[in-house]
């Protein structure tokens, strides 16, 4: 163990080189600090006053101790007195009062740590003790290297304008990292010999046999599948057939084989690994195909009928499709289903087995054309070659209408209400049906205003009926004409009382009576 191992065979030069290692890491980290960690309200905190420079400094008072073999008995004394300095010093750096909270939270746990480390020491094992610090405080730097690695990568894809392989870079330089600090541990707190013995260590689960180094083949395997699946995407993506790119429904179904073959692979080598016979699947096939009698015949049915779709060419990524109320893009096809975007941008999963059992309507089987019918009906007496003529513009003059095929104007019938036209247009992609259509009609309207065009449309008048029957409907109409004929009989009895009053001067008419 003291004879170790970065570039030399000598301790102190070896210790020498970690810790200057180490503290270049800080001074590089310290440019980049985490955030809520290296930061205060002021702004970015020195290295000095961080927790991370008070376990720099023990790591190196460690690696000094050690480099000179120091006798266990002074070692647990001073690193003992060590330990408390360190947790007096994270105690007043918990009390800085413009840290951030997280900050002083750390502080604070460390120096609790700390001080729990002083009776460890006392009591013997300050070499442990020694040995737990320094690791801590290369698990902290690496935290904060990786924590650098990811904000960094993480701002490098945001300014490509984009993050499709951040999802596979960022868990693999993480992994890098965290695997060359375990490595460091085991090699340097243990020496070969014991990084040896970790690796043997085996737990046996039925025929399984787990070891560290079957893990570590395993995370290897993954990250080594991972890229290449993505060396085989850009392979797809870039492969041409007589100088033409693949077609990307078949670059896509190239690409789901490729996946589920490669990670057929992974599993392989996971039970090779982990040293799991091939033998020993043979009762799970048969439990498979029992399963496959009674539960799991429809998960059978749609990973069949995903590999028809899929090499069969009739539904491949990006056509236009209906299937029942169902009409949208293909974004996906699986070999268990489909996804389908709709046009008002809904996700529809659809089973791959409903595929061959009913009728599919691809609307870009053979290609992405497809032929729109505005049918115009104007009035009689219209000049037909002018209505042609305005017609045939309109579909010039819009953005979405395809040069070839031309646009054609024909004559379906001479209608009950006037001559009915149908105006046949091509465009590009089908999703751009209807505000073409809208388009188009606005602007055939705005152009029969303007040279005085009438369309023909059929009008509809309304008129209401009465419930009931027509004796019923005159005995209402009666008591409602009675009803009108009292009120009016009731308003001149008010007016004539009112007259007679004022003529005969009924107000000033005193009455006697006789004594």
């Amino acid at each position: 163990a003291n004879q170790l191992t970065l570039f030399t065979n000598n301790q102190f030069v070896a210790l020498g080189w970690v810790t200057l290692a180490a503290l270049g890491i800080m001074l590089v980290l310290s440019r980049h600090p985490s955030p809520g960690i290296g930061q205060s309200r002021d702004g970015i905190v020195p290295l000095s006053k961080r927790p991370l420079g008070v376990f720099f400094v023990l790591f190196a008072l460690g690696a000094f101790l050690q480099a000179v073999n120091t006798p266990a008995s002074l070692l647990n004394l001073v690193w003992s007195l060590a330990c408390l300095a360190a947790s007096v010093r994270l105690y007043r750096l918990r009390s800085v009062s413009h840290w951030g909270r997280g900050l002083r939270d750390f502080a604070a746990v460390t120096g609790y740590g700390m001080a729990v480390m002083v009776p460890v020491c006392l009591a013997g094992f300050g070499p442990q003790a020694l040995i737990l610090t320094q690791a801590f405080f290369m698990l902290l730097l690496t935290q904060r290297l990786a924590g650098t690695v990811t904000r960094g990568l993480t701002s490098l894809y945001e300014r490509r304008q984009g993050k499709q392989g951040l999802g596979m870079v960022l868990p693999f330089a993480q992994t890098v990292i965290y695997a060359l600090y375990f490595t460091w541990v085991l090699h340097y707190m243990g020496g070969p010999g014991f990084a040896d013995y970790v690796m043997d260590l085996s737990v046996h689960v039925g025929v399984a046999t787990i070891t560290p180094a079957a893990v570590v083949g395993l995370v290897i395997g993954f990250f080594a599948a991972r890229i290449l699946l993505s060396w085989l995407r850009s392979l797809t993506a870039l492969a041409t057939i007589r100088g033409r790119k693949l077609d990307q429904g078949l670059a896509h179904a190239l690409d789901n084989v490729a996946s589920y073959l490669v990670w057929v692979g992974y599993v392989l080598l996971g039970l090779h690994l982990f040293g799991v016979p091939l033998q020993a699947l043979a009762w799970i096939a048969s439990g498979l195909s029992v399963g496959i009698g009674f539960g799991l015949k429809d998960i059978v049915n749609n990973f069949v009928s995903g590999m028809i779709i899929m090499f069969g060419g009739s539904i491949k990524k990006g056509d236009i499709i209906q299937q029942g109320k169902n009409l949208g893009r293909v974004e996906s096809v699986s070999v268990r289903n489909t996804v389908v975007r709709t046009l008002d941008n809904t996700m529809v999963i659809i089973p791959n087995s409903s595929f061959l059992k009913g009728e599919i309507v691809n609307l870009s089987y053979h290609d992405a054309t497809t032929r729109l019918t505005i049918p115009i009906a104007v009035a009689p007496g219209a000049k037909i070659k002018k209505v042609r003529k305005l017609l045939l513009a309109v579909a010039k003059d819009n953005e979405n209408v395809l040069k070839k095929p031309k646009p054609e104007v024909n004559i379906r019938q001479f209608g009950r209400f006037g001559v009915e036209f149908d105006l046949y247009v091509w465009i590009d992609d089908y999703m751009k049906k209807f505000s073409t259509e809208s388009d188009l009609m606005s602007e055939i309207d705005r152009r029969f205003q303007e040279n005085k065009i009438m369309l023909a449309f059929q009008g509809v008048k309304v008129k209401y009926k009465p419930k009931g029957t027509e004796e019923m409907q005159i005995e209402e109409a009666r008591a409602a004409l009675r009803e009108k004929r009292g009120e009016t009989l009731r308003t001149v009895r008010q007016i004539r009382r009112v007259h007679a009053r004022r003529k005969w001067n009924l107000s000033r008419v005193t009455v006697k009576m006789q004594e």
